[in-house]
């Protein structure tokens, strides 16, 4: 039955949603895009015809645009997600190599398991209803922060407010779809329990 023949159908709004990024306030997120995935296709030609084959699947970044404030300070928090990731400035890459560990200054690199377990609860999207239900939620798997833009300042705009930008890369991404009549809000740890396409049970969710 179409939508606007039934008064209890409601579609999904896209300014209904939560997004848990680490310990990032989910009130300050102003937009970010959903999973999406490409498969590859290799090709074969054969007397003059194509013949296209899938190939594997790759999962494409999502980018966050968030509204910074001067109280919270977001940048700093980002910068030390940085930095437990394994980013480390040249003066302190050339005072660890001079010293060592021993200085105080250990030498620092950027692999994944610093990157991801820098976001600490993961990455979560999750859609909810007019009652602030959960329909559908996407769990980031090994997502990390691949692209920082703190954005702009203008004197030719002074309505405009600051936003800065974060691209999140990741394996893979869960989806869990809600079941009638189950419910559940927040956040638990970042985490979604069940397989990679289950339903949302009725648990209760802490926001960090």
């Amino acid at each position: 039955m179409a939508f606007w023949s039934d008064a209890g159908l409601e579609p999904k709004r896209k300014h209904k949603f939560l997004l848990f990024l680490g310990s990032l306030p989910s009130i300050l997120v102003k937009s970010v895009n959903k999973p999406n995935m490409d498969i590859t296709v290799g090709e074969h030609k054969f007397l003059g015809n194509s013949y296209k084959f899938p190939g594997g699947v790759k999962w494409n970044d999502i980018t966050a645009t968030f509204v910074d404030t001067e109280n919270d300070q977001i940048v700093q928090t980002i910068m030390r997600y940085m930095e437990k990731a394994g980013s480390q400035d040249p003066v302190k890459k050339g005072l660890a190599l001079a010293g060592g560990a021993s200085a105080g200054t250990p030498l620092k690199l950027i692999d994944k398991s610093g990157a991801v377990s820098a976001l600490g609860g993961g990455v979560v999207l999750q859609q909810i209803d007019e009652r602030g239900n959960v329909v559908e939620e996407w769990t980031l798997r090994n997502g990390w922060i691949s692209k920082l833009d703190l954005g702009d300042v203008s004197y030719e705009n002074d309505n405009a407010l600051s936003e800065y930008k974060l691209t999140i890369t990741y394996d893979w991404a869960y989806l869990t779809q809600q079941v009638p009549a189950s419910t559940i809000s927040g956040k638990e740890l970042g985490k979604i329990e069940g397989e990679e396409v289950g339903s949302i049970t009725a648990a209760t969710r802490t926001v960090r």
